[in-house]
């Protein structure tokens, strides 16, 4: 299946679930409206009306609504919500607290059209942040992309995913992320191509970005943390400043590629790189950066497997502002140092391993834990890379629990620390 077929499969599988849901929220929002309209007050239809209501002018605005859709199509066709009701993943850090992102999505047939209008609740801020996502297919290897937010946002996802990251912050309030807050706005056209056996994909894209950011806290006065189990109050944890940043506007022309390659003997390799030239900055001083990730991964003996995961920065011209560094340090990445302690416009991170399964161990339910041999090397700063931090050691892992215990071998710090992982079903 290829790579418009997935996401047609995908947006196939969430109408029929939101049609399901919807029809159970019409039913009880029309009684909750029944049960609360003051008397003598006219009730409005909902949003998406029952077919068979026969509450004023519910008629009239589903035709009127529909008169805009292609013939043949109503509203409940291409209107709903994914998700849970439309409410998406949360996740949970220092900053925000608890991020709650709800929303309906448009999606015209053969999704031509995707729009996704979302409102995302952050408990720390007592916030509402609007975003609105959407995207044009305009040919066959042709989408065009826009994007318009006001979010709490990070150079540094590229470390661990939402849900590892929000389970460190929740437990021990070991954020592996320095954040800052921003309207953005983006605009890019995209080309796409794809073997139809996926074996072999690549994307370009370019386009342009508009920001206006300022920094968050928690900050170096910061007395209020969020909550977790461990490490409330502690400033190297649920309390560790974020970086200040340049506050101001940054509008730049952005490009990026992707591709991937799969081999008949199992060799899997992807790649990405993207990158950033401002026309505007907080200071005036013109700069360039590119960002990129690569991994890799093949079997081993036997049912062995090896991974490689690598991350660069690299920044030309002018120190790029602090809203553009990224950070190494801690358990996500270099566990023998502290906590994103190494930060900066330069940054070279790699990761490999050599995974053994222990099947004599395999548990009902949970399967096998297994063992990896694991290396680590890398660091980061402003104008140049510092020496770099190498770290060597051993991962365990039995479902979505994992040990890591590592070493450096020139100062001999070690690192001993259990995590969780999104489960794999």
């Amino acid at each position: 299946m290829t790579h418009r077929g997935r996401r047609r499969a995908a947006v196939h599988e969430s109408r029929v679930a939101g049609r399901l849901r919807r029809t159970w929220l019409v039913i009880a929002g029309s009684a909750a409206l029944a049960a609360t309209a003051p008397s003598g007050v006219a009730q409005t239809s909902p949003a998406i009306p029952p077919a068979d209501s026969s509450a004023p002018n519910t008629h009239a605005s589903a035709s009127a609504t529909d008169s805009l859709l292609p013939t043949g199509l109503e509203l409940g066709d291409v209107l709903y919500l994914p998700g849970l009701f439309g409410l998406r993943m949360p996740s949970y850090d220092r900053s925000d607290g608890v991020s709650v992102r709800f929303g309906p999505r448009l999606a015209l047939p053969d999704d031509r059209v995707l729009i996704d209008a979302l409102v995302t609740y952050r408990s720390n801020l007592g916030r509402f942040d609007p975003s609105l996502q959407g995207s044009v297919t305009v040919s066959h290897h042709l989408t065009l992309h826009a994007l318009a937010e006001r979010a709490t946002l990070s150079n540094d996802d590229w470390n661990a995913a939402d849900f590892t990251n929000s389970i460190g912050a929740l437990v021990g309030g070991a954020d592996g992320r320095n954040y800052f807050r921003a309207d953005r706005g983006e605009a890019t056209l995209e080309w796409h191509a794809e073997r139809s056996d996926e074996m072999l994909g690549a994307t370009a894209y370019g386009g342009v970005r508009d920001e206006f950011s300022q920094s968050i806290g928690p900050d170096s006065g910061s007395v209020h943390s969020v909550w977790s189990f461990f490490g409330r109050g502690d400033r190297g944890g649920a309390l560790r400043p974020n970086p200040s940043v340049a506050s101001g506007h940054i509008a730049s022309g952005i490009a990026g590629l992707t591709g991937h390659w799969t081999s008949p003997e199992g060799v899997y390799a992807a790649a990405k790189i993207g990158v950033e030239v401002p026309w505007t900055s907080p200071d005036g001083a013109p700069f360039a950066q590119i960002t990129g990730d690569a991994s890799l991964a093949f079997r081993g003996f036997f049912d062995h497997a090896f991974t490689l995961f690598a991350h660069v920065l690299a920044t030309d011209g002018a120190t790029a502002p602090p809203q553009r560094f990224s950070y190494v340090g801690g358990s996500y990445t270099i566990p023998t140092m502290a906590l994103l302690s190494q930060g900066g416009g330069q940054l070279l991170w790699l990761e490999s391993m050599y995974v053994i399964p222990v099947h004599a161990l395999t548990l009902p339910y949970f399967g096998a834990p297994a063992v990896a041999v694991r290396y680590v090397i890398g660091g980061a700063g402003g104008h140049s890379l510092p020496d770099l931090t190498q770290n060597v050691g051993l991962r365990v892992q039995l479902f979505v629990l994992r040990v890591d215990g590592l070493i450096d071998p020139l100062t001999h710090h070690t690192s001993i620390a259990l995590s969780g992982v999104a489960p794999h079903f």
